[in-house]
């Protein structure tokens, strides 16, 4: 059999078309098996045994079409840079609200984070959509919260049974292990805020990341509304972090259209009028990935966050992204959509939503969901 050809739009290989009745039963199966049999301990051994060589077979992809797991040479040390830093877990705080039912927690760097368990009541791909959502938005220039896998020993669970998660109506105590920790936004700022009026829209400073942040959502499949939190600057000013992956990368089947207003942010009026420079500058950005440092990034995570569905969806991202015709088209759609709704105010009608403005005030202070 002939090598694949390169896809030099993604950076990684297209497989034949595979028998897709199959497709779903023993193909899958197979890649399974494949895919568990690269464990974590295996990379560290590896990387103590080779430490000065190049390292083989390390990142885990999929083709967008045949979705065959196919593995790429990286260099030992590009490994090493992409491996997370594990942390600690020294003292609990407190529940935030949120359906994923997170936590607040100190780590042992001091820092707080809004603590993700792996088991949990909105995904088995929870902690895998959280991590490389994160990572997939800080490739395109967006600001993201730190994050890192904290460990919870049994000694802390049993101590801190308040931490844990309710599953069915009765709590359930997590595993022991890597759980997914987002460093808390705005603990160091004057004030942090996860909703402002329309009239504060003006003082956001990177406010056109709103619309890079929407072409990536609908480029995986995200498909929950966009959140941010709202970090207050000395210059009275707003810095936008974007927070909660959790829905990304959803199955191709199950994703929301592109039109859809469900994974943009609630109050569209935060989408500001584009210029040309804009149009291209957005277009730019979505497709300037590295793909092999992403795969890398993946392929670092904990085995338990990873499955082949999860990988599955970070490609389809990934294809979407590197298509310069589907982003330009997107772009045009989503323009086309806040137009519409900015023609409705104009003319005196609505979209069947309030946006009241208000001024912030202490108890609209940000939580992470």
């Amino acid at each position: 059999m002939g090598k694949s050809p390169q896809n030099r739009s993604s950076g990684y290989e297209i497989t034949p078309k595979c028998n897709r009745t199959a497709y779903p039963s023993a193909h899958l199966i197979a890649v399974q098996q494949r895919f568990n049999s690269v464990r974590r301990g295996s990379w560290l051994s590896l990387i103590s045994q080779k430490r000065n060589q190049s390292l083989h077979s390390c990142t885990m992809a999929f083709s967008p079409t045949g979705a065959h797991l196919v593995f790429s040479n990286l260099l030992l040390r590009g490994l090493i840079a992409m491996v997370p830093r594990t942390l600690e877990t020294t003292h609990f705080f407190r529940k935030l609200r949120g359906y994923s039912q997170s936590i607040l927690v100190q780590a042992s760097d001091n820092g707080f984070y809004a603590i993700k368990f792996l088991q949990n009541s909105q995904s088995p791909k929870l902690l895998f959509n959280e991590s490389m959502g994160c990572e997939l938005y800080k490739e395109c220039g967006l600001p993201v919260p730190t994050w890192a896998p904290i460990h919870f020993t049994e000694s802390f669970l049993d101590h801190n049974p308040q931490c844990w998660p309710t599953i069915d109506s009765r709590p359930l105590r997590p595993e022991p292990g890597l759980h997914f920790g987002s460093k808390f936004v705005g603990m160091n700022s004057r004030n942090a805020f996860d909703i402002l009026p329309g009239a504060y829209f003006t003082r956001i400073v990177n406010r056109l990341d709103f619309w890079l942040a929407w072409i990536v959502d609908c480029c995986a499949s995200h498909s929950d509304s966009r959140q941010a939190v709202f970090v207050e600057t000395d210059a009275d000013q707003f810095h936008a972090t974007f927070i909660d992956f959790g829905y990304m990368f959803s199955e191709p089947k199950r994703a929301l259209a592109p039109l859809s207003y469900g994974n943009r942010y609630l109050d569209w009026r935060v989408y500001s009028s584009l210029k040309a420079a804009g149009l291209k500058n957005l277009s730019m950005a979505a497709r300037s990935l590295n793909n092999q440092r992403i795969w890398r990034n993946a392929s670092s995570l904990p085995d338990e966050w990873k499955s082949v569905s999860a990988l599955r969806g970070l490609s389809y991202a990934l294809h979407n992204l590197g298509s310069a015709r589907y982003v330009e088209d997107l772009i045009d759609c989503l323009i086309q959509t806040i137009a519409s709704k900015t023609k409705l105010v104009e003319d005196g009608a609505c979209d069947g939503k309030k946006h009241p403005d208000y001024t912030p005030r202490a108890g609209v202070s940000a939580q992470v969901a």
